[in-house]
């Protein structure tokens, strides 16, 4: 099944999409995943490896820009939301490239 991610620079504003997205989407808890750059690295890992697998029951990643680089999100995931514009186009790109990679094989889609 498809996933989505969507990028935010604040912390604060990360906390507020966790706490009332899967409210308002009607998703389980285990459905959702946050990943920020204060979680272990192991978790971190483990999130990133658990979005991309079939049988994994996540299907939102909620992220700061920890994970806008050198990530593979793009397995089951095409669409992006930058709940945020990040102050470098740059950082845009780079966040972009998480679900635009070699072996996509879904038209990647970024929304604003």
């Amino acid at each position: 099944m498809d996933r989505l991610v969507i990028f935010t620079e604040r912390i604060a504003t990360l906390s507020f999409l966790e706490q009332n997205l899967p409210r308002d989407l009607n998703l389980d808890e285990k459905h959702v995943e946050v990943l920020h750059g204060t979680l272990p690295d192991v978790d971190q890992q483990r999130i990133v490896e658990d979005f991309g697998k079939e049988e994994s029951p996540i299907r939102l990643l909620i992220a700061s820009d920890v994970a806008s680089e050198g990530l593979n999100l793009h397995y089951l995931c095409h669409r992006m939301i930058h709940f945020d514009i990040p102050w470098s186009l740059m950082v845009f790109q780079q966040r972009n490239g998480r679900i635009d990679r070699y072996g996509q094989e879904r038209t990647p889609r970024s929304f604003i």
